[in-house]
């Protein structure tokens, strides 16, 4: 149970790095939250015109390993 924690605590500082709202908010709805893309979509009320799987990975390229 502890690793699950330190884990999930790990996990969330790592989102924390990311600067640009748009992409922590949208991590934090795929990793902690657990919605798909589409919910996760439908949730920030991402336009048509944006692939989620793009901004996806633009923000795990943001994160800061720590």
């Amino acid at each position: 149970m502890k690793e699950v924690v330190k884990t999930r605590a790990e996990t969330l500082e790592m989102i924390d790095s990311i600067k640009p709202i748009k992409y922590r908010l949208l991590l934090n709805l795929l990793y902690i939250n657990g919605m798909d893309y589409k919910e996760a979509g439908n949730k920030m009320r991402i336009g048509r015109d944006e692939k989620m799987s793009v901004l996806h990975n633009q923000a795990l390229k943001m994160v800061i390993i720590v």
